[in-house]
């Protein structure tokens, strides 16, 4: 499974339990503009992302604009978006408001940070199970 996701503290936000990577490839966005360029060159040269963590606001761009350029990548690439990535927002604030529009601009899951670690493992492991079934 490959999963991208943002650099910085987000990372050990995220994986503070080593275990939890796994067998993984983890690729890291330095800010919004990287992230949408990696996907785009994934797209290109090696298919898709499978899980891709989207900050609700990155120094250069806010995530909705990232969320929304994420989709429209796959879309080009003929990817419907049940196929696509799983797409998991990330935020340092809890808001029911925030959470409910993410899902609605694209978003699979809302994750506050810090991350809950059993959380962020069922995620995983969520996305893992349907990428079996999607490959059978």
């Amino acid at each position: 499974m490959t999963i991208l996701f943002p650099a910085g503290k987000y990372r050990s936000e995220l994986w503070k339990d080593s275990q939890l990577a796994g067998d993984f490839c983890l690729d890291q966005a330095v800010d919004g503009e990287d992230m949408v360029k990696k996907v785009r060159v994934k797209l290109k040269k090696e298919g898709q992302y499978d899980l891709i963590f989207i900050n609700r606001q990155f120094p250069d761009a806010d995530g909705k604009t990232v969320l929304e350029s994420v989709r429209n990548l796959e879309n080009e690439s003929g990817i419907v978006s049940s196929s696509g990535a799983v797409i998991v927002m990330t935020s340092d604030l809890w808001n029911k408001k925030e959470a409910l529009a993410a899902f609605s601009e694209g978003c699979d899951y809302y994750l506050p940070l810090p991350a809950d670690q059993e959380m962020l493992s069922a995620i995983i492991e969520t996305t893992k199970n349907d990428l079996e079934l999607r490959r059978k």
